[in-house]
């Protein structure tokens, strides 16, 4: 169970503590008292914020994690074993409110204190990201629409099939490769069609529907907008925390790599996109063969670099294919 422990956004947990006069101490009070860890907002003598993560044992942080404005060390408090964070600037304190109660949360739903500072960990992975990005602003709804496209195609085709890790690594769209995924030398472009009535879709550039080594396929997401009542409606958020969850509880390594790549579109689990309803209605799949109605590189005339493609998929019944038989592992 997620829990938040201010009464109100605007409230600064730290303001009321008095920085303590010895260098060595802090003073501090418990973030809640219902969490089942030890965490503390802390100040230091030298006033600076800080969350406190004491443990009962001493934990190594095994990845180097670098976020702007805060600092993030092993400590020991009051000669207790710790996780430190410390806000360098005190005005930043909004955000790293909003941080630290968020990694309280995850590391809060842990079974045991090892757990829970490896989920605490992972989280400072995903702030990393965030940060560093410094990212605000919302996807539009086009693009949440095609993530959602994405990640129901990862959710509903290849997790099953290959596992946490392996499935990450296919999905290669994150990573500004020309097609979404990448998986045992086929190349799938996922689209998504928001409108049966017109059943079409819109290819963006030449290469998208086109390899010259490798077989594509053609994935189409019936995607519609919906209402937090509609039968079977989610939201962008929901989506990606759903294959998030499954991640945590499967592979760490696949856990970290589909928050950065997360990030690495733009989008942030930080709640933004829990507002937006969508309804998925099937998915199509289209073997992409040389006759496909699309537009060949090869055939478009030297010093055209870009080229937009509307296909009309009701002209395309004869390059129907499975998806499941595409997908399913050799």
């Amino acid at each position: 169970m997620r829990r938040n422990m201010t009464k109100k956004n605007n409230e600064n947990p730290w303001e009321n503590l008095e920085a303590p006069t010895n260098s060595s101490r802090v003073s501090s009070r418990r973030v809640g008292e219902d969490y089942p860890f030890d965490f503390y907002f802390a100040k230091d003598s030298a006033s600076k914020y800080m969350l406190v993560f004491s443990l009962t044992q001493p934990a190594e942080i095994k990845e180097k994690i670098l976020l702007n404005g805060i600092s993030v060390a092993n400590a020991s408090a009051g000669g207790t074993p710790a996780i430190t964070l410390t806000l360098k600037n005190n005005a930043d304190w909004p955000i790293f409110s909003k941080i630290c109660l968020d990694l309280c949360n995850t590391a809060s739903e842990a079974k045991n204190e090892e757990k829970a500072v490896a989920s605490f960990c992972n989280r400072l992975l995903y702030w990393q990201y965030f940060l560093k990005r410094g990212k605000e602003d919302k996807l539009s709804k086009e693009e949440q629409i095609g993530l959602a496209g994405e990640l129901l195609f990862l959710e509903k085709y290849i997790l099953p099939q290959y596992g946490a890790l392996d499935s990450i690594n296919f999905w290669t769209g994150a990573d500004a490769d020309v097609q979404d995924f990448f998986i045992g030398g086929k190349r799938i472009e996922v689209k998504t069609c928001s409108s049966p009535s017109k059943n079409e879709v819109h290819i963006s550039s030449l290469q998208q529907l086109y390899d010259a080594e490798c077989p594509i396929y053609l994935a189409v997401a019936y995607i519609g907008a919906a209402t937090s009542s509609t039968g079977g409606a989610f939201s962008l958020a929901s989506i990606a925390n759903k294959i998030t969850e499954r991640l945590r509880g499967e592979s760490t390594a696949a856990y970290e790599l589909f928050v950065k790549k997360l990030a690495a579109v733009g989008m942030f689990l930080d709640g933004n996109y829990a507002d937006d309803f969508y309804v998925a209605n099937k998915f199509k799949g289209f073997g992409v063969r040389r006759d496909f109605p699309k537009k060949n590189p090869e055939e478009v005339k030297e010093g055209i670099t870009k080229a937009r493609n509307i296909i009309r998929l009701g002209h395309c019944r004869d390059y129907e294919i499975l998806l499941e038989e595409v997908c399913k592992k050799d």
